[in-house]
């Protein structure tokens, strides 16, 4: 290829695959933007930029710029070559070969430390507090006690109140809610919340993915439902129905991004989305983008749709934990809840 050959070629992958194509295929957190946080190093205030509809990005902080190709070779630690030929593939100019996560080798701030998650002291709670959790979100106290027993789900307390607490082995994600049902108080820089995310935290992290070796088939088909109550839902589900060759998983932040070493233990597992059914359609965006991210590195992915589906006081069912409570016509549709 001549020179003005190669020219051509790049300036052409660079108009049809995009900084905000990578962004994506890449599974960063976030969206790019004229102001956004960089992808691939800590970043507490935004420092980074997409621009040129696309076409450019600079980070403020290192001084660093380019291209999709200079983004892709600074997110993968690549030469030109190989970014340029994983740029080709997604731009459809070779053969589509899948994502493999474990290419992500993303820079980490030597300046910063990693977070610790900092935690409380905790308990497997008393047998009141367990039915009290149980009654208040119709779970049976079974699906509680089996959380406990792999050690996702302790009880704690919390900005001053009893929390139901849930974390998981990876030391990245914890999350408390109120045992009395009650939003936590707006404090500071806090607004009102149902949910109390505990310092160090990574809200983007698939809670419950990463158990403890034993625990967990690493092959179980994974139940990837959002937030706390329906990580718990799935539980009961699970047991009443005897299905026992399943993982469940709950996406707790508002990311639709799976993080690349999360996706890499997930990679060919077979997975099941239970979106939420919101007014907005945010829950079944989010559920888009986790399809697409799960399909690349060979994950077999279908869902379950809450849609139609009627409360026993009326209200639509909106999620697996809703289902649980489900008027007699829409509990037909438990049978196939389970995969």
């Amino acid at each position: 290829m001549s020179r003005i050959d190669y020219q051509e070629h790049r300036e052409r992958l660079r108009e049809s695959y995009l900084i905000t194509d990578a962004w994506r295929d890449l599974g960063f957190e976030g969206t790019p933007a004229k102001s956004c946080r960089c992808p691939w190093r800590e970043d507490r205030k935004p420092s980074f930029s997409v621009f040129n509809d696309g076409r450019s990005f600079k980070d403020f902080s290192t001084d660093e710029k380019g291209d999709v190709f200079s983004f892709v070779m600074l997110a993968l630690a690549f030469s030109f070559k190989d970014a340029a030929k994983w740029i080709e593939e997604r731009a459809g100019a070779t053969p589509q070969s899948p994502v493999t996560p474990s290419q992500l080798h993303h820079r980490p701030s030597p300046a910063k430390a990693k977070r610790e998650l900092k935690l409380p002291a905790l308990d497997h709670g008393s047998y009141q507090e367990i039915e009290t959790l149980a009654g208040s979100r119709g779970f049976q106290p079974y699906a509680i006690k089996m959380a406990i027993k792999i050690g996702t789900l302790r009880f704690g307390q919390v900005c001053d109140h009893r929390c139901w607490v849930l974390l998981d082995d990876s030391g990245k994600l914890a999350e408390a809610r109120r045992l009395d049902g009650k939003p936590f108080d707006a404090v500071g820089a806090l607004s009102a919340r149902k949910a109390h995310t505990l310092a160090g935290s990574s809200k983007s992290w698939p809670f419950g993915l990463t158990l403890t070796q034993g625990k967990a088939d690493p092959m179980a088909t994974i139940i990837l439902v959002e937030g706390g109550p329906d990580y718990l839902a799935a539980f009961d589900f699970l047991v009443r129905f005897q299905c026992f060759g399943c993982q469940p998983v709950a996406m707790l932040g508002k990311s639709n991004s799976i993080p690349a070493d999360a996706l890499e233990a997930m990679a060919g597992r077979r997975v099941r989305i239970y979106p939420h059914h919101d007014p907005g359609g945010g829950g079944m965006e989010a559920a888009k983008g986790w399809f697409e991210q799960l399909t690349r590195v060979g994950c077999t992915v279908d869902g379950f749709s809450f849609e139609g589906l009627t409360r026993l006081d009326g209200k639509p069912v909106t999620d697996l934990n809703d289902l649980l409570l489900a008027d007699e016509a829409s509990g037909k549709a438990w049978k196939g809840v389970t995969p």
